[in-house]
């Protein structure tokens, strides 16, 4: 079996409409009345593979789409790996090579659906878990039906790493309930920044035209103002702001010199910061610098701690089309935002993994 034996209908949801339309190029396609559009591909996927330039078009986006991806670690000397190997390869209990068809809709824990072999010591792995309910109203009753998700998942054993296409609380999930006991060891969070000193700033700029565009921060204190020193705040903001209409110098020293905020050596930032959760910043989207270069994030980022932040990146040679991504800091995860190939989530995984 290869990848094109274990597509679903539903991973032909990860298709554009300018693939559909680039597909058009190659084969006439006539979307009949009251079938989706990804259900009639599917159902024609052998005359599609077929094609070699759709075929490779396919192969590059069906298991990607708007995906989000968690990567975990794993500790096996070399002299076991074989023997891992062989048992990862265990037809009956991994559904090595073999579709399972007795998937149970009604079990909340994860199931093997299906494992190729990509190459040596790599394989793929298809993992359906129950993802939420959906409430159908017929009108006199309201139904509900368990959705079901089936999550691309790859284990390397030459690498050590395992790549979950899942969102983080499903992403660990199948982490403990597939791979930890198949394995029969813990498996750790790859500290995704860790080879960019855990900063988004250093990530974007190690991308083919990176641009950091977006983040979400926390201030580092928990700092409580009353409401007379809020007011003594506001006052030192907006005589700020009026000098640099009217220039009298006088006025502002007189704000500065009455204000008493009794809140120990603080610098200005951290208290305009006080009484704030969370702080998020993006760019225009006219301008060509990143955040990073913004005077207010410039400010702001040695007194915040960010939890997640976006970055728009391209791939080498491609000059049309831009990926987005959000890195979560605290999650150690990425999502794409945008509809994404195997060639950036490879170049992604290069960069963070250096693998």
């Amino acid at each position: 079996m290869d990848k094109k034996d274990i597509v679903v209908s539903w991973d032909f949801n990860n298709l554009t409409s300018d693939d559909i339309k680039e597909i058009t190029n190659y084969i006439d396609l006539e979307f009949p009345e009251g079938i989706a559009k990804y259900e009639y591909l599917h159902s024609i996927k052998d005359d599609l593979f077929e094609i070699p330039e759709v075929s490779d078009l396919l192969l590059s986006k069906l298991f990607a789409g708007r995906t989000s991806i968690k990567w975990f670690t794993f500790d096996i000397s070399d002299d076991a790996i074989d023997e891992m190997i062989a048992r990862f390869e265990d037809t009956e209990n991994n559904c090595f090579e073999r579709l399972n068809r007795n998937v149970d809709i009604e079990s909340t824990l994860p199931q093997k659906y299906v494992c190729i072999k990509l190459e040596e010591g790599k394989y793929l792995l298809r993992v359906i878990v129950s993802s939420s309910y959906k409430s159908i109203n017929t009108g006199t009753e309201v139904n509900r039906i368990r959705s079901m998700k089936n999550v691309i998942t790859l284990i390397d054993f030459n690498n050590k790493f395992i790549e979950i296409r899942a969102d983080y609380n499903t992403a660990n999930i199948i982490k403990t309930h597939i791979y930890q006991q198949m394995l029969n060891r813990q498996l750790s969070e790859y500290e995704i920044l860790s080879r960019y000193s855990n900063r988004l700033e250093n990530f974007a700029y190690d991308l083919n035209d990176g641009r950091f565009i977006r983040v979400l921060s926390i201030p580092n204190l928990n700092i409580e103002l009353s409401s007379e020193q809020e007011r003594l705040l506001l006052d030192i903001i907006e005589g700020l702001n009026k000098y640099f209409t009217n220039r009298n110098l006088e006025d502002i020293n007189n704000i500065l010199d009455n204000a008493d905020l009794s809140t120990n050596p603080l610098s200005f930032t951290q208290l305009f910061l006080a009484g704030l959760a969370k702080i998020g910043i993006s760019t225009r989207v006219d301008i060509e610098e990143d955040l990073s270069s913004q005077v207010l994030y410039g400010m702001l980022q040695p007194y915040m701690t960010n939890e997640n932040g976006h970055i728009s990146f391209k791939i080498n040679g491609n000059t049309d089309n831009k990926d987005t991504i959000l890195i979560g800091i605290n999650t150690r995860s990425v999502s794409f935002k945008t509809q994404t190939t195997e060639q950036s989530i490879e170049y992604i995984r290069s960069k963070l993994l250096g693998i």
